[in-house]
């Protein structure tokens, strides 16, 4: 008697163990979701704005203008984007602006989505 009921608190507690680990892996895996598709929501608005900037400037906003919040706050509508770093994606997004014509959006996603893959991406003009 004592041994099955021994036999049964272990197992229970081995249940109790394993619903707690997949309650946590599937929150986990929820908030990297959530993240993932704000960052890429942000990311293709920072580029409809580049590209307003464009129309407006005749050219794409310098490297060091993009930290300019007031400059890029008429043409980004919640600009600064909310940043999500990780330990994979110390930084969330990086611009660079290579000739005024050009410029690359790389933005760091902590799960796949929308055709983007974890990791790095970029997006141009």
């Amino acid at each position: 008697m004592i041994q099955s009921r021994w036999s049964q608190n272990l197992l229970m507690g081995f249940l109790v163990v394993v619903l707690v680990a997949l309650s946590w892996w599937g929150w986990n895996n929820g908030v990297k979701a959530a993240r993932a598709k704000r960052i890429v929501k942000d990311a293709r608005a920072m580029a409809a704005g580049f590209s307003e900037f464009y129309k407006n400037q005749n050219r794409y906003p310098a490297t060091t203008e993009f930290e300019n919040n007031n400059l890029l706050r008429p043409y980004i509508a919640n600009y600064p984007p909310q940043t999500f770093p990780t330990e994979s994606c110390p930084e969330t997004f990086d611009y660079y602006n290579a000739t005024p014509e050009t410029y690359e959006l790389r933005f760091c996603l902590p799960k796949a989505t929308g055709g983007f893959q974890v990791g790095w991406n970029t997006l141009k003009p």
